[in-house]
Parts: structure tokens; C-alpha cells; sequence
């Protein structure tokens, strides 16, 4: 009687799954290292856009005295209207502000959008990866880079 096996021994199950746990584990930090750098290019996004609807909002003078504060611990910032938070966005785990060189950690524009203070705001993500945001100081230009330049 002939029997024809159809199938995969325990031996080469145990190998194939070896060889899937090797590439993971060699995979694996790599895999954070890109994720952490898509919450820094996402949180500076979401930074610069809410700097440039504040710079809006100044410009049209639909609204009081806007501002962006930057929290001291360096972990969030809050947009305000007057003395009401309109806004709280924190930043992603290992994302911080490695330098906010604003008085006293608050950002306005004037009614033809040129910023309280002019400077470079850099985002630091845990593997020491940089975002920096400048602002411009007549013009109120906001822009973001990925490496460091001088500014204009």
C-alpha cells in the first residue's frame, strides 16, 4: 500500500517559523525608527498649520488677540483667544520642543502677519531625528525643514 503524505513535518513548520521570528526581530527597530519619524513629520505638520491659521485669523482680525502657547514641560502647546483655550494638542510620545526661543513661550501675529518674535522652533522625536520650524521675522513665512538652514 502506498501513502502519499500531503503536508509539512514538524521539523520544517518549526524552521519556517524561526526564520519569520529572525526577520521580524531584525525588522522590528527599523519599523519604530520610521513610525517615530512619521509622528515628528506629522506633529510639525499639524504645528505649522495651526501657526498659519492663527497668522490667518490675526491678518483678518475676525477674532481677539490669538495666540499659541508653548508648554513649559515642552509636551504640548495651546491655541487662545484671549483668556478661553481653544485648543490643546499634545505631541506624540518621544516627540518634544527641543527649543522655543519665544518670550515667555507664547506666539502672536500683527495685523499684517509678521510674528511677535522671529526664531527657530525645533521638534525632537527619541531618536534624536530634528524638525525645524522657522518664522520669518517682516514677512510672518512660516516654513519647515527637515535639516538645519539658515534662515533667509
Amino acid at each position: 500500500m502506498n501513502k502519499k503524505n500531503y503536508g509539512f513535518t514538524l521539523i520544517e513548520l518549526v524552521l519556517v517559523m524561526a526564520i519569520i521570528f529572525t526577520l521580524f526581530a531584525v525588522s522590528f527597530p527599523n519599523f519604530l525608527k520610521i513610525l517615530a519619524g512619521y509622528q515628528l513629520r506629522g506633529a510639525a505638520n499639524q504645528l505649522v498649520a495651526d501657526m498659519r491659521w492663527v497668522r490667518q485669523e490675526s491678518i483678518y482680525g475676525s477674532a481677539g488677540v490669538i495666540k499659541i502657547n508653548f508648554a513649559k514641560n515642552n509636551t504640548y502647546y495651546a491655541i487662545e483667544e484671549g483668556t478661553k483655550r481653544r485648543v490643546k494638542r499634545d505631541l506624540p510620545k518621544g516627540i518634544t520642543f527641543l527649543q522655543v526661543p519665544l518670550t515667555n513661550s507664547q506666539l502672536t501675529f500683527s495685523l499684517i502677519g509678521a510674528p511677535s518674535q522671529a526664531g527657530t522652533i525645533i521638534l525632537k522625536n527619541s531618536y534624536n531625528d530634528f524638525c525645524y520650524i522657522y518664522l520669518m521675522p517682516s514677512t510672518g513665512r512660516i516654513r519647515m525643514a527637515f535639516e538645519d538652514q539658515e534662515e533667509e
